[in-house]
């Protein structure tokens, strides 16, 4: 899968990424969600740009992941506009990280996933880390959980180890 991404033209990531986005923007659930964690896209995932100023020109509140590397965990940092980007420790676009600008994971409404697979049980593949489950169990009960793969990341099964995966609630794709 890996290669697969990689292989991936810009052409073909801008045009289903422009899908995935119109699919996300009319699910009622999204249009609903007033804070948002959403993820500065790597060249070979579904890139999130546009869908983040969407969000933002919808007065909707948008943080992103800083990664610790140290502690191996995701601290949610809101965002005013995509230029103030800097690359994180883990070589990500990410905010500045400043203390005023840190959410509580219990205030996101919704948490948008990236992956390199993705099942239709909502399990996912990650990068292997493990940044995101850590994340994802600090959720509350309500926060939304939709992973963002293009239509070749969806497999019959990813491999699943129930005592530390977390499954998604939904995955779109294109």
């Amino acid at each position: 899968m890996q290669t697969r991404l990689k292989q991936h033209s810009r052409d073909d990531v801008i045009s289903k990424s422009l899908k995935i986005k119109e699919i996300t923007l009319r699910s009622t659930s999204v249009e609903q969600a007033r804070v948002i964690l959403a993820y500065a896209a790597t060249p070979a995932e579904v890139e999130t740009r546009d869908l983040i100023l969407s969000f933002l020109k919808e007065g909707k509140i948008v943080a992103l992941p800083c990664c610790d590397r140290e502690k191996m965990e995701i601290t949610p940092v809101s965002l005013t506009h995509l230029e103030s980007l800097q690359r994180g420790s883990v070589g990500i676009w990410e905010p500045p990280q400043e203390a005023a600008r840190v959410l509580d994971p219990l205030s996101l409404d919704l948490v948008l996933v990236p992956g390199i697979a993705f099942d239709k049980r909502g399990n996912r593949l990650g990068r292997g880390l493990g940044y995101y489950d850590r994340f994802l169990r600090k959720l509350g009960p309500k926060t939304l959980k939709i992973g963002l793969g293009f239509d070749f990341q969806i497999v019959d099964r990813v491999p699943v180890n129930e005592a530390w995966d977390v499954p998604l609630d939904r995955v779109i794709t294109n």
